[in-house]
Parts: structure tokens; C-alpha cells; sequence
């Protein structure tokens, strides 16, 4: 697995769209991948960025349902933590 820092965004289909996707890229590069490994191909809501944190390899992305999902390998794997919480205007790694 490579070490280099990495970002990760949302697209949506608008500004107030319900398809969202999240995609990973190397930091100094265009070659955006698709997230997958356990995160659904479109989260369910809006991922501003705020509700995307990271801290060294630890990923997590609060969507606009209440879901928070969490990566522990830069995300190549994810897991839902929570579901159902009221919408999240941020999210925090610790």
C-alpha cells in the first residue's frame, strides 16, 4: 500500500443532488479513483467537507442521513460506525 498523502472528495449530480460519490487521488495528481472496499458507490446524501476527516491512515465520511463510515487503511476498506444520527454538519477524527 502505498504511504502518499492522498485527498478525498464528493461529487454530486448538483448542488443539492442525491447521487454523491466519493473518490480518492493521490494529492499531486488528477487520477481520481472511485472509493470503494465497503463504502457504497453513492453515499446517501450530501458529504460536505467538512463531514470528511482524516488523521494518518484513518478516513471517515459523515453523509446527510446520519451514516458514518470509517476507513482504518487510507480507504481501501470501510465499515459503517453509525447510521440514523441526525444530519451531521462535521465530523471529527480523534
Amino acid at each position: 500500500m502505498c504511504n502518499s498523502p492522498k485527498k478525498f472528495a464528493t461529487f454530486s449530480n448538483g448542488c443539492c443532488g442525491d447521487l454523491i460519490a466519493v473518490i480518492r487521488a493521490p494529492f499531486l495528481s488528477n487520477d481520481n479513483i472511485a472509493v470503494g472496499g465497503g463504502l457504497p458507490i453513492w453515499i446517501d446524501g450530501i458529504a460536505d467537507t467538512g463531514c470528511i476527516s482524516t488523521k494518518g491512515s484513518t478516513v471517515a465520511i459523515g453523509d446527510q442521513k446520519g451514516n458514518v463510515y470509517v476507513s482504518d487503511d487510507t480507504a481501501h476498506s470501510w465499515s459503517r460506525h453509525a447510521d440514523g444520527l441526525p444530519s451531521p454538519s462535521s465530523v471529527l477524527v480523534v
